[in-house]
């Protein structure tokens, strides 16, 4: 995949370059005030001098040769908007060709109010409620807003605990809110203030330890942001996991 770098989609003219490792697209964006860095598809991945957002990356070991790494090697790997497991220069790679090491993760970063809705309204998130609900994995927090497309206002920013390294849930964007119950019987504990997210009987938010990875693949929440999520957000609604 080659990133682009240009001042609109259609301006090929005014393309600086194309970057394989989204890295050195960024910072030769950032340089350049007025321009974007564009994915294969033409959607905006980063503006110049708009905060980066990141996802959760992994270290973890090749078993087979991709590209020009070979079989062994130690890699850093994320998964893209098109759920894909890339490496840092960019080559895609199977998940069966990876075993996973180790969660990268900050608890620390926080995005402000306005990188926070900026970033929902420019990837044009939609939902069929006017809540959004959005996990961001690398700081292991929750952002959730209320408006419509294009104009999310943030309500309320809460720490949460997300999947463990062999539970992981992955990314998405296209999730919901299926279904709730205040205690909701779980295969290993009841999960309080339960609300399943990504199918009606999946994964779901609920109360439990934050600020790391820490569920089988859930979202947890302490107890008075689980209480006020429960009873804020209605059924249908949005929930992107990046």
């Amino acid at each position: 995949m080659y990133y682009r770098v240009r001042k609109s989609w259609e301006d090929s003219k005014s393309q600086l370059g194309a970057y394989t490792i989204l890295e050195n697209a960024i910072k030769q964006c950032d340089a350049n005030p007025g321009y974007s860095v564009f994915d294969e598809d033409g959607k905006v991945i980063h503006k110049s001098g708009t905060v980066v957002i990141r996802t959760m990356s992994y270290k973890a070991k090749l078993l087979k040769k991709t590209g020009k790494h070979a079989a062994g090697s130690k890699v850093t790997v994320t998964r893209n908007r098109k759920k894909q497991w890339v490496l840092k220069d960019g080559t895609v790679v199977n998940r069966n060709n990876l075993t996973l090491t180790k969660q990268i993760y900050d608890n620390a970063c926080r995005y402000s109010k306005a990188d926070a809705e900026a970033y929902v309204n420019r990837e044009g998130f939609a939902s069929p409620t006017d809540w959004l609900f959005w996990c961001n994995k690398y700081g292991q927090r929750v952002y959730i807003f209320k408006g419509k497309k294009g104009a999310w206002v943030l309500q309320k920013v809460f720490k949460c605990g997300t999947g463990i390294i062999t539970s992981d849930q992955g990314v998405g964007f296209s999730w919901k809110i299926w279904n709730k119950a205040k205690a909701f019987k779980g295969p290993r504990v009841t999960q309080h203030w339960n609300m399943h997210y990504s199918s009606p009987g999946g994964n779901s938010i609920h109360q439990g330890g934050v600020g790391k990875p820490s569920t089988h693949g859930c979202i947890a929440l302490a107890k008075k942001a689980a209480i006020w999520t429960f009873e804020a957000l209605p059924l249908d609604t949005r929930v992107v996991v990046f």
